[in-house]
């Protein structure tokens, strides 16, 4: 097993999480966790990032900030985007001091967690402000997806973050970059009669995976395996018709995903590419109690990994329907290790190593 799956922390981390929620241990820092929103975005409720940060929220010890001047009214709001982000960024230093309200009841040292990219200027400005400050990057996406705001965070090295962490072992590697193991908060999401059980559930883009999907899909369904498998943004001429495949234009939100998840019996993990690292795919097969197949080596070096209840595949061939159909009670053990508390617990202990 590889150290960055599974690292010094990771091993301790369920009783380390339970201290945590309960309040028997507290951070040695105070933190500032920037998840901001895209600016189309409506509800904190239903993103993504937020919900994996839900273990955070009512924290002594830490603020969630998913969006500049969150508490603010939205027309307020929208003058912060006008000014701040506009070409001239007009009285960006005014406004700065309104990004977040610092609300923390001591004096201990502040790390400013950057889930999503502040922009420079900002973070240039919380060093000045909090000169003890800490900022940390924690990438949960390919670099080559934000090699723009990487190379600009480069360039104002020393001056604008302390650490660069990501979720992908190579990365970490080729840049130098502290490795992190992904993260995610349970949420307490039942059985429900108004979504119908599917026996395998997929949801993602479509990019070059859609001839896999159509002939993993086939293979089940000719074999009555129910899938339900919701693709976004594949082309209209490349669409297959199925009774099980829905085609969309946007994503649903990530709470109507993660109930759909729940009410399946089985999640189908089919990367774009190989994959070094927990996928959100896998994360919720844990979380949840379910099925897995995936072509993601990953679980194969993971304590998780359980042949009966987890299928790793190099091909459409590999895929059995017997594993689907089998009725068998799937637990991973699983003990709040992906908790985003125990990341935030790992950056507190790395931070205190420094001193």
């Amino acid at each position: 097993m590889t150290r960055s799956i599974v690292n010094d922390y990771t091993l301790q981390a369920p009783k380390a999480c339970r201290d945590y929620l309960s309040g028997l241990m507290k951070f040695k820092y105070n933190y500032v966790v920037f998840n901001w929103l895209m600016p189309n975005a409506q509800s904190i409720e239903d993103d993504y990032y937020a919900i994996c940060l839900r273990d955070l929220e009512n924290r002594e010890d830490v603020i969630v900030n998913h969006f500049p001047l969150q508490g603010h009214p939205r027309f307020i709001r929208n003058l912060y985007r006008l000014f701040v982000n506009s070409r001239w960024r007009i009285g960006a230093r005014f406004w700065y001091q309104y990004v977040f309200k610092n609300t923390f009841k001591d004096d201990k040292p502040i790390c400013f967690v950057c889930i999503r990219y502040p922009s420079l200027y900002y973070l240039q400005y919380l060093k000045k402000k909090y000169p003890n400050c800490k900022v940390v990057v924690l990438s949960r996406d390919l670099l080559k997806a934000h090699m723009e705001e990487f190379q600009k965070y480069q360039l104002a090295n020393g001056t604008v973050y302390d650490y660069w962490m990501s979720y992908d072992e190579d990365e970490c590697k080729k840049y130098g970059f502290k490795h992190f193991d992904e993260f995610e908060s349970k949420l307490p999401i039942t059985i429900s009669k108004d979504y119908p059980i599917a026996d395998v559930f997929f949801t993602g883009r479509a990019k070059d995976r859609l001839p896999r999907l159509v002939e993993i899909y086939d293979k089940l369904a000719q074999q009555g395996v129910k899938c339900l498998f919701l693709i976004m943004s594949a082309p209209k001429e490349t669409q297959v018709e199925r009774e099980g495949i829905r085609y969309i234009d946007k994503p649903i939100s990530y709470a109507e995903m993660l109930r759909m998840t729940v009410n399946s019996n089985c999640l189908l993990d089919l990367n774009q590419e190989e994959c070094v690292g927990y996928t959100s795919r896998i994360l919720e097969a844990i979380i949840y109690n379910k099925k897995l197949i995936t072509d993601n080596a990953t679980i194969l070096r993971t304590k998780y990994y359980n042949p009966h209840y987890t299928l790793y595949i190099k091909s459409t061939e590999d895929i059995k329907a017997e594993f689907v159909k089998e009725k068998i009670e799937v637990d991973y053990h699983y003990d709040n290790e992906f908790s985003p508390l125990n990341r935030i617990a790992l950056i507190d202990k790395m931070l205190l190593a420094e001193r």
